[in-house]
């Protein structure tokens, strides 16, 4: 097994490793992270326009990585499960989504 552990196929990954624990999880929550994104910039862009919607969307983009990496650090230093450590990004862009539909659903009724 050479290079880095993303360019291991995920059967050669060992599951006891706590940082392959974590690459095997990431590979499926960072794609999916795009959908809760572009919720997200679409809410936004109806609510406050495109520049805004721009700037903020990219903000979570930054938030969402640096959740992700501190999740990763805190998962090799055993003070996190490499799962959830992976997942926290996820769950958090989608219930940020969720919040800026709920305002976006509010205002549109009123």
């Amino acid at each position: 097994m050479f290079g880095p552990p993303n360019s291991v196929i995920s059967p050669e990954l060992d599951v006891h490793d706590r940082h392959h624990i974590f690459t095997k999880s990431r590979r499926t929550a960072v794609p999916l992270m795009a959908i809760p994104w572009s919720v997200l910039g679409a809410s936004l862009g109806l609510l406050f326009g495109g520049v805004v919607a721009t700037i903020v969307c990219g903000g979570a983009v930054a938030l969402g990585y640096w959740v992700l990496r501190t999740g990763e650090l805190a998962a090799r230093a055993q003070e996190m499960d490499p799962t959830i450590a992976a997942w926290l990004p996820l769950v958090l862009t989608i219930l940020l989504a969720f919040a800026v539909l709920r305002v976006l659903d509010r205002s549109r009724v009123h």
